[in-house]
């Protein structure tokens, strides 16, 4: 549901993300509210984070942004899905690809909220 960017079958090849601020667009209607806004500033301290290419249905995307990528020492402007839900089953799965560690923005607090309170 999710497709990570890299070979899927590969753990570590997703792990490509770039340190920096993102400017995201918030796309659901409920997280919006929340923040008050269509848009969060994200805070990514460290380098190799997880990224996503997009996700399929019953996925859905809930932050999506612009973003760098490295495969060494070659960057890449990309553009896609940093927080994502889907229903499986009788529950529900949700991922992010941002933390609520010594990085976070007042943004990432209450989008990390949102998603907790109505798991």
């Amino acid at each position: 549901m999710i497709d990570f960017m890299g070979d899927d079958y590969d753990s570590e090849a997703a792990k490509i993300g770039v340190a920096g601020v993102v400017n995201a667009t918030i796309r659901d209607p409920a997280m919006a509210s929340a923040l008050g806004s269509n848009s969060a500033t994200l805070n990514y301290d460290l380098d190799v984070w997880v990224t996503m290419q997009g996700v399929s249905d019953p996925s859905y995307t809930l932050v999506e942004g612009p973003f760098q990528t490295a495969d060494w020492f070659d960057y890449t402007n990309e553009y896609g899905p940093l927080a994502a839900k889907m229903s499986v089953g009788n529950g529900r799965v949700l991922f992010t690809t941002f933390h609520n560690e010594s990085q976070s923005t007042a943004d990432m607090d209450t989008i990390l909220q949102e998603i907790i309170f109505h798991l």
